[in-house]
């Protein structure tokens, strides 16, 4: 919506008349879509979820690992564990919030302790880190297909209403047509 009111500053066409005028205006689009950082919605907050594992396991509040052996995994492996581990990652996949998917800190502690015993928490925290990478690596990817969808959607949805003889033909793309579809 923020779009529609700024097309005519960017010298773009508010009323599509051609192919080459919805070429025109297919980057801001899709820059649009990109500016309100949609992966956010997917992934582990990598930073933030070392830090608060590293206070966990700095103030002794891992909890005890009760779950199959790790020491001698793989980081690949164990991120598959702590996927499918319950209680270890809230939200996964939830998309209700920037950064929504975490981890019990406490649990995630007592999970790296176990997968790396003897390390310092530095190194624990900075391996958990790395766990959380391989877990984003799926969720980055989820975005990346949903946000291309996306984005061709709203391009065939502007081409059948502003371009396609059998569409409404609904004409120019402005602020006062934003504001229509509010009410």
């Amino acid at each position: 919506m923020e779009l529609s009111a700024k097309l005519p500053s960017l010298g773009v066409p508010t009323t599509l008349n051609s192919s080459s005028d919805l070429d025109q205006l297919v980057p801001h689009v899709e820059s649009a879509i990109d500016s309100v950082k949609i992966w956010q919605f997917y992934v582990f907050d990598t930073q933030a979820s070392v830090q608060e594992i590293a206070q966990a396991l700095e103030s002794g509040k891992a909890k005890s690992w009760s779950g199959e052996p790790l020491q001698g995994k793989s980081v690949d492996e164990l991120a598959q564990i702590a996927k499918s581990t319950p209680g270890l990652i809230e939200n996964y996949r939830a998309w209700s919030g920037r950064f929504c998917t975490k981890a019990d800190a406490a649990v995630a502690a007592g999970f790296v302790t176990a997968a790396y015993p003897g390390d310092d928490s530095t190194n624990l925290a900075s391996k958990w880190g790395k766990i959380v990478d391989v877990l984003n690596v799926d969720l980055y990817a989820e975005c990346n297909d949903d946000v291309k969808a996306a984005k061709s959607q709203v391009v065939d949805r502007l081409k059948y209403t502003r371009l396609d003889a059998g569409g409404p033909r609904m004409g120019e793309i402005s602020e006062k047509w934003v504001n229509l579809c509010d009410n």
